[in-house]
């Protein structure tokens, strides 16, 4: 990537917009919010907190495909950035893939241990996990149990339709 020549005036722009779009997403007006990002990310587009936002923005806007997009973005600029690591964790568990997202959390708590946000969310996603995997296993038992049922009521049926044929001889 080339290096971007950016002044402290454009410095402070980012960081107005960048407030501008985390009061927005703090009170839930997440399109609203990812149009000042945009604008920020016009100015300076490696600044990973603009993307970390924006990503969350696009999260909760229901994009979370575009929101991945945005942290692996932050995260190439730096792989070890708690919050971008932490919402792709986010992103990635909504998408229902919970193995992939804890271990998003774990590298974000290698970095941070006590990072709370990442400590609960993992909690969150482990259960999801662990639920998903009894359900799993569940209805497995569930449907071989219907085979068997299925299989036994037909021999009933044959059993029973040979009796009548016997029977009618």
């Amino acid at each position: 990537m080339a290096a971007i020549a950016i002044t402290n005036s454009a410095l402070d722009q980012v960081k107005a917009l960048k407030d501008n779009g985390d009061a927005l997403y703090a009170s839930g007006k997440y399109n609203e919010s990812i149009a000042y990002y945009d604008k920020a990310l016009a100015i300076n587009p490696n600044d990973i907190g603009v993307l970390t936002g924006k990503g969350l923005a696009l999260l909760f806007a229901g994009k979370k495909n575009d929101s991945i997009t945005h942290f692996d973005k932050a995260l190439a600029i730096n792989p070890n950035d708690v919050s971008a690591l932490t919402g792709k964790g986010l992103a990635i568990g909504r998408l229902g893939k919970y193995n992939e997202s804890i271990a998003y959390y774990d590298k974000a708590l290698a970095i941070y241990p006590n990072y709370v946000v990442a400590i609960k969310e993992k909690e969150f996603f482990v259960a999801l996990a662990a639920h998903n995997a009894s359900s799993t296993k569940t209805n497995s038992t569930n449907a071989n149990a219907t085979k068997t049922n299925s299989t036994n009521a037909n021999a009933t049926k044959t059993n029973s339709t040979n009796a009548n044929a016997t029977s009618m001889k």
